[in-house]
């Protein structure tokens, strides 16, 4: 298409979606469906959610949306400097009996503490088995949310309870962290004396947090290959990383807004992959019934 032409799709897409009307858009081949996103996003008609048939595409979606959200291009409208936020699967099947990797756990606590700040989430793009996938509730989230600043206790929750040291290794292990001496991975904390190490999936760096008492004196982000401190930080966020035995897990769909915009891609091929995974859900539910798993837990 010209210019005028995409600028002219452009407005009847915005004109309908601020309507609240449904609105199918085809021809748009690889990259240009983000190229074409992220004009949208700059038409301000809201918040948008972007279901793709699995994580492959989610990520060249998200990986697209990302340079064209940044690059100068001649457009008459400007883009937006936020990055899309990619949620990622879980890569597990539900009722197989396996863990999700930490790393993907820590990710997907990251979104949805963004989500519930609302920072950055013009766009959030996932796929269908990480939409179906469980959470933690937002209460939750945020009421097991540890904040840590230099020369002051660490803080939890909304209404900011001062913790002890001691109180805040236990809340560590209660929020899913895993003692591991030396820190390697995100999810992961050590106690070397008055020094803690943390991996919170908030900062690309683990943490050494030095304690005086109950006071951390100071927060250095260090390396993980070298273990050497490489900067301060001033503070920093502690991020739950699973909910309590007792709390069940909601959707996603909790997080979002109910005027999000959602735009489908591919939704024959979303059907195909719908299909798919249901049949392998009924296969690891009757697996694990075989294997007398308490499958209602």
């Amino acid at each position: 298409k010209t210019g005028i032409d995409v600028i002219h799709l452009l407005q009847q897409v915005s004109d309908k979606l601020r309507k609240r009307e449904k609105v199918a858009v085809s021809g748009l081949l690889g990259s240009s469906k983000a190229l074409f996103l992220s004009l949208l996003v700059k038409e301000g008609t809201g918040d948008y959610c972007v279901l793709t048939p699995n994580q492959k595409k989610a990520e060249e979606l998200a990986r697209d949306l990302s340079f064209f959200m940044k690059v100068n291009h001649p457009s008459p409208f400007p883009l937006p400097n936020n990055a899309p936020l990619l949620f990622p699967e879980k890569e597990i099947i539900p009722y197989d009996g396996v863990e999700p990797s930490p790393d993907i756990i820590g990710e997907q606590a990251r979104i949805l503490y963004s989500l519930l700040k609302n920072q950055n989430t013009n766009i959030l793009v996932l796929s269908l088995p990480a939409l179906l996938s469980r959470v933690m509730p937002k209460e939750h989230l945020s009421s097991n949310t540890i904040k840590i600043k230099a020369g002051e206790p660490a803080r939890k929750g909304d209404n900011e309870e001062e913790l002890y040291r001691d109180d805040f290794i236990r809340c560590l292990i209660d929020m899913g962290y895993q003692q591991n001496e030396p820190v390697t991975g995100t999810g992961e904390f050590s106690i070397r004396g008055g020094i803690i190490d943390l991996f919170t999936p908030y900062l690309k760096n683990p943490v050494r947090l030095d304690f005086f008492g109950d006071v951390i004196e100071t927060i250095k982000e260090f390396d993980i290959e070298t273990q050497l401190s490489i900067n301060g930080v001033n503070d920093a966020i502690v991020l739950p990383l699973k909910p309590s035995e007792n709390i069940a897990a909601v959707s996603i769909l909790d997080y979002l807004s109910p005027d999000t915009v959602w735009l489908i891609d591919e939704p024959e091929d979303i059907m195909k992959q719908a299909k798919e995974y249901e049949k392998k859900i009924t296969e690891g539910f009757e697996e694990a019934k075989e294997r007398d798993e308490d499958i209602l837990e």
